[in-house]
């Protein structure tokens, strides 16, 4: 996962940075001090997960946790045990940082969830051998996490997506396009007409991916799966 710390000074930060080091799974891409940091600027970075300071000087720890949602946060808290916002963890030491990174990193949708991406995948026309059918299942994973991903697709989905199946980010844009383009040619027209209709690209006759995600993640919500 990519990291971004936050805590009460940049010596505090660098610490943690180290820490996520020696974790070995996890790349940091933001270390702040809490002086001039917000909200925006951790988001900014293009993080999966935080790691603050409960309590820090110019700003609530807590409180930044909960504008971060719904990405999660590990929370430092020296003191004990505290109330923590849905998607924060909280640990006393730097020690137990590795254990939390991991609990946030297995997380993962609900069953019934992917096995409505599963279905409405096969239903479309797409077929598990299809280059593209493994990504394009991870994405929607993304997408339903957090559907603010759809504003920065290389970011926040084809990035990411990339590092888990060992790729680029521009691989995954072609292998959606691809899975996409042979769902059109081999899927049920009533059924692709009912899920799109005005989000179909006129020219080219199918949606775009950002279409498409949005499109079927939103299919998967309102269907209650």
């Amino acid at each position: 996962m990519r990291i971004c710390i936050c805590r009460r000074s940049i010596a505090l930060a660098v610490e943690v940075r180290k820490a996520v080091h020696e974790c070995g799974a996890h790349r940091v891409v933001g270390c702040f001090g809490a002086r001039g940091a917000d909200a925006k600027a951790l988001r900014d970075v293009g993080a999966d997960a935080f790691v603050l300071d409960c309590v820090m000087p110019w700003m609530d720890g807590i409180q930044l946790a909960e504008a971060l949602a719904p990405a999660p946060c590990v929370l430092i808290t020296p003191g004990g045990a505290m109330r923590a916002p849905e998607n924060a963890v909280c640990i006393e030491r730097l020690a137990q940082l590795g254990d939390a990174l991991e609990r946030i990193a297995q997380r993962e949708l609900p069953r019934d969830q992917r096995s409505a991406i599963e279905r409405e995948l096969l239903e479309l026309g797409f077929r598990p051998q299809t280059r593209g059918f493994a990504q394009m299942r991870h994405a929607l994973e993304r997408v339903l996490a957090d559907e603010a991903v759809l504003c920065d697709l290389k970011r926040h989905v084809y990035g990411p997506v990339g590092e888990a199946c060992s790729c680029s980010a521009a691989c995954v844009e072609r292998n959606l396009r691809y899975a996409i383009e042979c769902a059109w040619v081999r899927g049920d027209l009533a059924v692709l007409q009912r899920r799109f209709g005005y989000t179909i690209d006129k020219e080219r006759g199918k949606p775009t991916n950002r279409a498409f995600l949005a499109q079927i993640s939103e299919h998967i919500r309102l269907s209650g799966a």
